[in-house]
């Protein structure tokens, strides 16, 4: 895309003295946005004291997931409903720009604190652990890359008891004939957890990947904006994200379609022929990491923009030439 233009300056009164950011009153869009937190944190109250006995019952939820929804998640909706209450009545923006202001001067150090940080929490707080089994199939896939395989070979009389039934098929994939058995999804996010199963580290690969989404989301919104506290505000949002922490510390793929898709956006930003086509190389490995709608829709508005500009039009070619090696090697493969 073209890069955008910087407005002409206009120049202020020599006299005119400082304003001050707390005589500044809270703007039209700032109350808005307070009291849609409130509305938002008191409709999820309401699910977990009243609507829950009446409506969208958790009582259909297995039990662990009734525990998490009504016990921990109800914890956090009073914790936001603070925050709320703290956003509202907060008059000095100060602390948090010199804050931000840090930040965005600083981002590789940020980077490389959270990959360390994030890291540690995945050992001692998730505890290494694939809890889930979107978390347990990848990590099975991976350490088979690891051992140098394409699939695991089981005993095939024993397959039933390794793998449940229901599960045969969704999670994983075994031959009650030959034994021979391979996660469900696609590999891509397997493959990239391959090298850490290999060398004993494997708690570390969401957290690097997380590392490299915080810098990709400082140049992004840099590149845009060309204002470096602008950046830090993505930034800081990017790592406050409780969503963002807990996939940097599991064995979920959510977190390298993250990554991939920033460094999809941030190739295209100023492309050229190799940008382009390293962009597809990025998107061929977002589609195969374990099923291909999340990056397809990502990539769409920006592959059909490109398509249709006539100044970017020429970058086209090159973009989908990328996509096609691993896209056939991984997908179709």
């Amino acid at each position: 895309m073209c890069p955008l233009s910087t407005p002409t300056p206009t120049a202020e009164p020599v006299n005119a003295e400082p304003v001050s950011l707390r005589s500044v009153p809270p703007q039209l869009a700032e109350r808005s946005v307070v009291v849609l937190g409130f509305l938002l944190t008191a409709f999820t109250l309401a699910y977990f004291y009243a609507a829950d006995k009446h409506y969208f019952s958790t009582k259909l939820m297995t039990p662990i997931f009734r525990y998490l929804l009504m016990t921990d998640d109800a914890k956090t909706a009073w914790l936001t409903l603070g925050v709320c209450f703290l956003a509202a009545f907060w008059k000095n923006p100060v602390p948090i720009l010199r804050v931000v202001d840090f930040i965005g001067s600083h981002v590789a150090a940020l980077a490389i604190a959270s990959v360390a940080l994030l890291g540690l929490c995945a050992v001692f707080i998730y505890h290494n652990d694939a809890f889930c089994m979107d978390e347990y199939a990848a990590v099975f896939q991976a350490k088979i890359f690891a051992a140098g395989r394409l699939t695991a070979q089981l005993p095939p009389s024993v397959v039933d008891w390794l793998i449940p039934p229901g599960f045969n098929g969704a999670f994983l994939v075994a031959s009650r004939t030959t034994g021979v058995a391979m996660e469900a999804y696609w590999p891509g996010f397997s493959l990239i957890l391959a090298p850490f199963e290999l060398i004993g580290i494997p708690w570390l690969c969401n957290a690097t990947l997380s590392g490299f989404a915080i810098f990709l989301v400082h140049r992004i919104t840099f590149e845009i904006t060309n204002d470096r506290r602008a950046a830090g505000w993505a930034v800081l949002f990017t790592v406050a994200s409780g969503a963002f922490a807990a996939y940097a510390m599991s064995y979920y793929s959510m977190q390298a379609h993250l990554t991939a898709n920033l460094l999809f956006v941030w190739l295209l930003l100023k492309p050229t022929p190799y940008r382009a086509f390293g962009a597809g190389v990025v998107g061929s490995l977002a589609l195969v990491l374990h099923n291909p709608f999340p990056h397809t829709l990502f990539a769409a508005p920006w592959i059909i923009a490109i398509a249709r500009s006539k100044e970017q039009r020429r970058f086209f070619f090159a973009l989908i030439l990328g996509y096609l090696p691993l896209t056939i090697l991984m997908g179709a493969g």
